[in-house]
């Protein structure tokens, strides 16, 4: 069977054409049935969910706790509901939820200083990523926070886990919408947006 998902992670505050890119890539991508793993989170993640899921696709909402995206769901509509399956993070009650523990203390700089809802949210990262057990997304398009020329944030550490994993990222802070619209295509095996 065809692995047809991917992570769409990224900054919580978008610029226009961050946005834009964005949205071209989701809806592309939901044209050819691929499914979005994302956080929920303001900006870069909601943004990837909603182009999808306006475009008649499905989003996968990997969630820190429970009511981590009230507000954005209450937004939505009934037919995009149908489309959204939301997973909440068990606190370390199973296997996987353990790896997506594990993996904040192996990749992030100072995990011993986070605090428990940054240790949650930082583990969410690891289950976009790998939404079923030994299976992770075909590839990550990420857009980071970019601060004085560098990528910084937890799109970052999002970053370093799919690359230990070996899943293939598209940086869209490094790439023009032409470019970034051509790596996802070829990442996702698919010819033009409205092909």
């Amino acid at each position: 069977m065809q692995n047809l998902t991917y992570a769409g992670i990224g900054a919580r505050t978008l610029q226009d054409e961050g946005r834009g890119t964005i949205t071209a890539i989701a809806q592309l991508l939901a044209q050819h049935d691929f499914v979005v793993h994302s956080g929920a989170a303001e900006g870069a993640d909601q943004t990837f969910s909603t182009a999808a899921l306006d475009q008649g696709g499905t989003a996968v909402l990997h969630l820190p706790w429970r009511k981590h995206a009230d507000d954005y769901l209450a937004g939505l509509s009934e037919d995009q509901l149908e489309h959204v399956d939301v997973r909440v993070l068990e606190s370390k009650r199973n296997r996987r939820d353990q790896e997506a523990f594990a993996s904040v203390d192996q990749h992030h700089p100072v995990a011993d200083d986070l605090s428990w809802g940054a240790r949650l949210l930082h583990a969410r990262n690891y289950r976009i990523l790998v939404p079923s057990e030994n299976e992770p997304v075909k590839f990550c398009v990420a857009l980071p926070s970019v601060v004085k020329g560098k990528a910084v944030g937890g799109t970052m550490q999002g970053i370093r886990i799919a690359k230990q994993l070996g899943i293939p990222v598209v940086r869209l802070d490094q790439l023009s919408r032409q470019r970034a619209l051509d790596e996802v295509r070829a990442r996702a095996g698919v010819g033009g947006l409205w092909s």
